[in-house]
């Protein structure tokens, strides 16, 4: 009987071993996706005030003269 509590055990251990670095593992990956994500979000901003920087040229009406 204590063998069979024993091997319970022994797998229980090795389980929960593995889920736990598993998850380790998987916080890491998600934390560099995020990061990753950030700079994305960086480089949009410095496109954006690049953007709001340049000043369009009036539009001219278009004239109604010869060609």
């Amino acid at each position: 009987m204590s063998e069979i509590v024993w091997a319970s055990i022994g797998t229980s251990l090795t389980v929960i071993g593995m889920l736990g670095r598993a998850l380790y593992w998987l916080g890491g990956k998600f934390k560099e996706i995020e990061e990753r994500f950030e700079q994305i979000e960086e480089r949009f901003r410095q496109v954006d005030e690049r953007f709001s920087r340049i000043e369009l040229p009036a539009l001219s009406p278009i004239s109604t003269g010869s060609f």
